[in-house]
């Protein structure tokens, strides 16, 4: 088994191959404390069994977990599988989306192809307890090891999910527990283990002719051809190798298919991040001139590289919908938390960096974009087409702030100041010329799409969800640091 530390920029692709041959992480396998990290995703982040079978504490296990899930590099372990096939297990360090995703590939492919992920969008499981032993075997042949190779056994145990385990399973785990350095309970750890099974818990699988399936909703090895879609909505299709599986899959079988993308895709993204000039004219129409560059964010994500995988199958003719900044309830960016959190809290002054009031951006509030996803979906005339989603009037952060003042309120003041006297975690980073404005007119036209909530009921619902979510939070030193410059 092979691994390296690979640097954020890394594409999960071909390129991935060339940075996986420097094993200069290899020892990361040989620490007691990376398996109990790595295993943290079988117990839904949970130590105490962890550090009960290895023996190690909770501060130094969760010390370690921050070690490996550091944003500045990426780990990354592969398994050798039959014919020239690797399984890459990769820890997805992103910013606010650490995960861990499970990839195989081939040499003669040109992208990898997702077998799991684990946190961010579960999808999974990934493989049946006959396979995990099966590759764990191959593994031990490819090397030194008899029988089964105890490192890929552990590195792959959290994508596997099965509800017919054979009487010997907990004695095999805890032997491959052993292998890896457990020196504590490692027969509790192990009955704990294929109890509770990971995010998905003991799943059945069906074999056919062409190998076995998951009966799992979320499982990439599901068999879809006995649904007969008339129209399949993927909404996780978040790199070129997802978009590929899901139009591989349901080409034959599917009759039309729904894509949600996303606003980063115009070259006026580019330009609000500082990554190109000059500023682009407002509002963008579906014309608009998209990103001359990929990877926006530093990953294998790129919606440009979707849409151009599901818009090029004529046997499933795609609508893609490009979304806009979503908020209300259950938005994991919080983006009214700042504001509601200090108007809650009586502040009569909130600084914001200068030029950000009057800086516009299309909005979308989280149950009228579903509604206008169902509406494409709904609609055969969708086909083909690519719609811009999003309220009509794009509104400035002023009166973003103003809508919700009223609801909660508030009658303070919001103050310009210069970003170089902000705190850091109050400048932007932005290029706040370019505003982010789409033109949403095609879809109300040609689909006769309208928004079905009230403006003021989606702010009011927004607030109060985030208001809920934030409560107990600490915002003492933050507020600390605003009354220094105010």
């Amino acid at each position: 088994m092979a691994a390296c530390w690979c640097r954020a920029e890394v594409r999960l692709g071909a390129e991935i191959c060339a940075r996986i041959a420097d094993a200069q992480a290899a020892y990361l396998v040989d620490e007691p404390l990376f398996w109990a990290s790595h295993l943290l995703q079988c117990t839904n982040g949970v130590e105490e069994p962890l550090c009960a079978g290895f023996g190690v504490s909770e501060a130094d296990l969760l010390q370690f977990f921050e070690r490996v899930s550091d944003e500045r590099q990426w780990p990354v372990l592969s398994v050798p599988l039959s014919a020239g096939h690797l399984l890459h297990v990769v820890y997805r360090n992103l910013p606010g989306e650490h995960g861990f995703d499970y990839l195989l590939h081939h040499p003669e492919w040109k992208a990898t192809v997702p077998l799991a992920t684990v946190e961010g969008c579960f999808r999974g499981p990934g493989l049946c307890w006959p396979e995990l032993l099966a590759v764990a075997h191959t593994a031990a042949e490819a090397g030194s090891a008899p029988h089964l190779d105890p490192h890929t056994f552990l590195l792959l145990l959290p994508i596997m999910s099965d509800a017919e385990l054979p009487s010997d399973a907990d004695d095999v785990l805890a032997a491959m527990l052993t292998a890896c350095g457990a020196a504590g309970e490692t027969g509790a750890l192990a009955r704990i283990l294929l109890e509770e099974q990971g995010c998905w818990g003991p799943q059945h699988w069906t074999l056919t002719p062409d190998g076995r399936i998951s009966e799992t909703r979320h499982t990439f090895r599901r068999r879809f051809a006995a649904l007969g879609p008339e129209v399949v909505i993927d909404m996780i299709a978040m790199t070129e190798a997802d978009a590929r599986a899901t139009v591989d899959t349901f080409r034959d079988i599917g009759g039309r298919l729904v894509v949600p993308s996303s606003g980063d895709v115009y070259q006026a993204y580019d330009v609000l991040r500082g990554r190109a000039a000059p500023v682009e004219p407002m509002p963008l129409t579906e014309d608009a001139a998209l990103r001359s560059s990929l990877y926006p964010y530093d990953s294998d994500y790129d919606k440009i590289l979707v849409e151009r995988v599901v818009s090029s199958c004529p046997e499933l003719p795609a609508a893609v919908l490009r979304l806009p900044m979503v908020y209300g309830p259950g938005d994991y960016q919080h983006r009214l938390r700042h504001y509601a959190c200090r108007m809650r809290d009586g502040r009569s002054v909130i600084p914001m960096e200068a030029g950000m009031l009057g800086w516009r951006v299309t909005r979308g509030y989280v149950g009228d974009v579903a509604a206008a996803i169902a509406a494409a979906a709904g609609d055969p005339r969708a086909a083909g087409r690519t719609y811009n989603v999003g309220e009509a009037t794009a509104r400035t952060e002023a009166q973003w702030i103003s809508a919700a003042a009223q609801f909660t309120g508030w009658s303070g003041e919001v103050r310009p100041v210069p970003a170089t006297d902000l705190p850091e975690q109050l400048r932007s980073g932005l290029h706040l010329a370019q505003d982010l404005v789409v033109d949403t007119s095609a879809i109300r036209r040609e689909l006769g799409f309208a928004e079905p909530t009230v403006d003021a009921e989606a702010v009011a619902a927004t607030v109060e969800w985030e208001l809920a979510a934030a409560a107990g939070l600490d915002l003492a030193d933050e507020y600390a640091a605003e009354d220094a410059i105010l």
